[in-house]
Protein backbone atom coordinates (compact mmCIF):
# COMPACT_ATOMS: atom_id res chain seq x y z
CA UNK A 1 0.00 0.00 0.00
CA UNK A 2 1.43 3.41 -0.93
CA UNK A 3 2.79 5.37 1.90
CA UNK A 4 0.19 8.75 1.13
CA UNK A 5 -2.49 5.86 1.46
CA UNK A 6 -0.96 4.99 4.76
CA UNK A 7 -0.82 8.51 6.02
CA UNK A 8 -4.11 9.54 4.63
CA UNK A 9 -5.97 6.78 6.77
CA UNK A 10 -3.72 7.21 9.86
CA UNK A 11 -5.12 11.03 9.42
CA UNK A 12 -8.49 10.17 9.11
CA UNK A 13 -8.44 7.25 11.77
CA UNK A 14 -6.99 10.58 13.96
CA UNK A 15 -9.80 13.02 13.05
CA UNK A 16 -12.51 10.62 13.61
CA UNK A 17 -11.06 9.81 16.98
CA UNK A 18 -10.71 13.61 18.20
CA UNK A 19 -14.28 13.42 16.78
CA UNK A 20 -15.48 10.70 19.19
CA UNK A 21 -13.58 12.26 22.30
CA UNK A 22 -14.92 16.44 21.62
CA UNK A 23 -18.77 14.63 21.35
CA UNK A 24 -18.46 12.58 24.12
CA UNK A 25 -19.99 14.92 27.06
CA UNK A 26 -22.34 16.11 25.00
CA UNK A 27 -23.57 11.90 24.16
CA UNK A 28 -23.98 11.54 27.62
CA UNK A 29 -25.50 14.93 28.60
CA UNK A 30 -27.79 14.11 25.77
CA UNK A 31 -28.30 10.13 28.01
CA UNK A 32 -28.96 12.13 31.03
CA UNK A 33 -31.08 15.04 29.42
CA UNK A 34 -33.57 11.51 27.82
CA UNK A 35 -33.65 10.27 31.22
CA UNK A 36 -34.61 13.09 33.28
CA UNK A 37 -37.57 14.36 30.50
CA UNK A 38 -39.05 11.58 31.42
CA UNK A 39 -39.25 11.71 35.44
CA UNK A 40 -41.87 14.14 36.61
CA UNK A 41 -40.00 17.99 37.06
CA UNK A 42 -41.41 18.96 40.23
CA UNK A 43 -40.07 22.23 42.02
CA UNK A 44 -37.21 22.26 43.97
CA UNK A 45 -35.37 24.86 46.11
CA UNK A 46 -31.61 23.43 46.80
CA UNK A 47 -28.06 24.61 48.13
CA UNK A 48 -25.65 22.38 47.15
CA UNK A 49 -21.77 22.59 48.89
CA UNK A 50 -19.21 20.82 47.19
CA UNK A 51 -17.21 20.21 49.87
CA UNK A 52 -14.14 18.33 50.93
CA UNK A 53 -15.26 15.26 53.49
CA UNK A 54 -13.28 16.67 56.51
CA UNK A 55 -15.85 20.07 56.64
CA UNK A 56 -18.14 20.22 59.11
CA UNK A 57 -21.39 21.52 57.04
CA UNK A 58 -23.96 20.28 58.90
CA UNK A 59 -22.94 22.72 61.82
CA UNK A 60 -22.39 25.09 59.49
CA UNK A 61 -26.03 24.60 57.79
CA UNK A 62 -27.38 24.92 60.77
CA UNK A 63 -25.88 28.07 61.95
CA UNK A 64 -27.23 29.23 59.16
CA UNK A 65 -30.63 28.23 59.54
CA UNK A 66 -30.12 29.89 63.32
CA UNK A 67 -29.29 33.49 61.31
CA UNK A 68 -32.61 33.98 60.13
CA UNK A 69 -34.15 33.77 63.75
CA UNK A 70 -35.50 29.94 62.58
CA UNK A 71 -35.60 27.79 66.01
CA UNK A 72 -34.63 23.81 65.32
CA UNK A 73 -36.85 22.06 67.52
CA UNK A 74 -36.36 19.12 66.02
CA UNK A 75 -34.48 16.75 63.83
CA UNK A 76 -35.26 13.02 62.47
CA UNK A 77 -34.20 10.65 60.06
CA UNK A 78 -35.38 9.83 56.82
CA UNK A 79 -35.44 7.20 54.22
CA UNK A 80 -37.30 8.02 51.30
CA UNK A 81 -36.88 9.62 47.57
CA UNK A 82 -35.92 13.07 46.99
CA UNK A 83 -39.30 13.68 44.79
CA UNK A 84 -41.88 11.72 47.38
CA UNK A 85 -40.20 13.39 50.35
CA UNK A 86 -40.62 17.00 49.23
CA UNK A 87 -43.40 16.42 48.17
CA UNK A 88 -44.73 15.57 51.25
CA UNK A 89 -42.67 18.36 52.93
CA UNK A 90 -44.40 21.23 50.39
CA UNK A 91 -47.99 19.49 51.35
CA UNK A 92 -47.25 19.95 55.10
CA UNK A 93 -48.76 23.51 55.33
CA UNK A 94 -48.87 23.17 59.37
CA UNK A 95 -44.94 22.69 59.91
CA UNK A 96 -41.93 24.00 58.68
CA UNK A 97 -39.41 21.86 57.54
CA UNK A 98 -36.11 22.14 55.88
CA UNK A 99 -33.61 18.90 55.12
CA UNK A 100 -30.00 17.74 54.13
CA UNK A 101 -29.04 14.99 52.12
CA UNK A 102 -25.15 14.27 52.46
CA UNK A 103 -24.19 12.76 49.22
CA UNK A 104 -20.47 11.38 48.11
CA UNK A 105 -19.24 15.11 47.52
CA UNK A 106 -21.44 17.31 48.16
CA UNK A 107 -24.25 18.14 51.13
CA UNK A 108 -27.84 18.92 49.69
CA UNK A 109 -29.47 21.59 51.33
CA UNK A 110 -33.59 21.62 51.06
CA UNK A 111 -35.26 25.50 51.19
CA UNK A 112 -38.96 24.66 50.08
CA UNK A 113 -39.70 28.55 50.78
CA UNK A 114 -36.33 29.36 49.27
CA UNK A 115 -35.70 31.97 51.43
CA UNK A 116 -32.47 30.86 53.50
CA UNK A 117 -30.62 30.25 49.84
CA UNK A 118 -31.04 33.60 48.03
CA UNK A 119 -29.91 35.56 50.82
CA UNK A 120 -26.87 36.36 48.87
CA UNK A 121 -24.63 37.93 51.40
CA UNK A 122 -25.15 34.63 53.74
CA UNK A 123 -24.21 32.37 51.22
CA UNK A 124 -21.29 34.54 49.63
CA UNK A 125 -20.37 34.66 53.92
CA UNK A 126 -20.89 30.87 53.79
CA UNK A 127 -19.12 29.63 50.86
CA UNK A 128 -16.08 32.14 52.48
CA UNK A 129 -16.33 30.26 55.62
CA UNK A 130 -15.71 26.92 54.15
CA UNK A 131 -13.75 27.79 51.35
CA UNK A 132 -15.71 26.23 48.72
CA UNK A 133 -18.14 26.09 45.94
CA UNK A 134 -21.61 26.15 46.82
CA UNK A 135 -24.32 25.99 44.10
CA UNK A 136 -27.99 27.86 44.49
CA UNK A 137 -30.30 25.61 42.23
CA UNK A 138 -34.18 26.64 42.01
CA UNK A 139 -37.01 25.14 39.86
CA UNK A 140 -40.08 26.98 40.08
CA UNK A 141 -42.97 24.44 37.62
CA UNK A 142 -45.42 26.83 38.00
CA UNK A 143 -44.21 30.03 36.88
CA UNK A 144 -41.16 28.65 34.76
CA UNK A 145 -38.34 30.20 37.33
CA UNK A 146 -34.91 28.98 37.62
CA UNK A 147 -31.94 30.15 39.38
CA UNK A 148 -28.85 28.89 39.28
CA UNK A 149 -26.37 30.41 41.47
CA UNK A 150 -22.55 29.50 41.89
CA UNK A 151 -20.46 31.10 44.89
CA UNK A 152 -16.81 30.18 45.27
CA UNK A 153 -14.94 30.96 48.11
CA UNK A 154 -16.64 34.38 49.12
CA UNK A 155 -17.31 35.15 45.44
CA UNK A 156 -20.32 35.04 43.26
CA UNK A 157 -18.91 33.24 40.31
CA UNK A 158 -22.23 33.40 38.18
CA UNK A 159 -25.45 34.19 38.42
CA UNK A 160 -28.53 33.11 36.45
CA UNK A 161 -32.27 33.95 37.01
CA UNK A 162 -34.69 32.94 34.03
CA UNK A 163 -38.48 33.19 33.86
CA UNK A 164 -40.62 31.45 31.05
CA UNK A 165 -36.90 31.29 29.32
CA UNK A 166 -36.06 34.96 29.79
CA UNK A 167 -33.07 36.24 31.56
CA UNK A 168 -33.46 38.52 33.98
CA UNK A 169 -30.91 40.81 33.92
CA UNK A 170 -30.99 42.08 37.37
CA UNK A 171 -27.39 41.02 38.91
CA UNK A 172 -26.89 38.66 35.97
CA UNK A 173 -23.27 37.90 36.08
CA UNK A 174 -21.56 35.26 33.65
CA UNK A 175 -25.05 33.58 33.24
CA UNK A 176 -25.00 30.16 32.08
CA UNK A 177 -25.40 30.16 28.80
CA UNK A 178 -26.89 26.48 28.36
CA UNK A 179 -29.84 28.11 30.23
CA UNK A 180 -30.06 31.25 28.22
CA UNK A 181 -30.33 29.06 25.08
CA UNK A 182 -33.26 26.30 26.87
CA UNK A 183 -34.49 27.64 30.17
CA UNK A 184 -35.83 24.60 31.40
CA UNK A 185 -35.56 21.87 34.78
CA UNK A 186 -33.69 19.49 32.89
CA UNK A 187 -30.80 21.83 31.38
CA UNK A 188 -30.74 23.00 34.89
CA UNK A 189 -30.11 19.48 36.38
CA UNK A 190 -27.28 18.67 33.52
CA UNK A 191 -25.63 21.89 34.77
CA UNK A 192 -25.55 20.60 38.46
CA UNK A 193 -24.06 17.53 37.03
CA UNK A 194 -21.59 19.45 34.98
CA UNK A 195 -20.33 21.33 38.47
CA UNK A 196 -19.97 17.77 40.27
CA UNK A 197 -23.74 17.10 41.69
CA UNK A 198 -24.57 13.87 41.74
CA UNK A 199 -27.73 14.31 40.42
CA UNK A 200 -28.48 10.34 39.36
CA UNK A 201 -28.17 9.81 43.14
CA UNK A 202 -30.05 13.04 44.37
CA UNK A 203 -32.63 12.60 42.16
CA UNK A 204 -33.37 8.68 41.61
CA UNK A 205 -32.33 7.03 44.35
CA UNK A 206 -35.06 5.53 46.30
CA UNK A 207 -33.41 5.12 49.75
CA UNK A 208 -31.81 8.64 50.38
CA UNK A 209 -30.48 9.47 53.86
CA UNK A 210 -32.50 12.72 54.99
CA UNK A 211 -32.03 14.61 58.29
CA UNK A 212 -35.35 16.50 58.69
CA UNK A 213 -35.36 19.64 60.51
CA UNK A 214 -38.70 20.92 62.03
CA UNK A 215 -38.36 24.46 62.87
CA UNK A 216 -40.37 27.32 64.54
Amino acid sequence: MPGSVIATLILVGIFLLFKWWNNRDVSESNKVYRRLSESDSQSFSLMVILQHPSLNVKTAIENLINSFDYKIIGISQKTDSFQSWNDKVNNNTNELKKGIIELDNSTVFNDPETVIITDEDKISMLSEVLNCKILVCVWERVSQTIIFDIFDNGNKASSTTIVENVLMKIDSRNPNQALIKDGNCNVLKIQMMKNGVDIKTLFESNNLNIDEYNLN
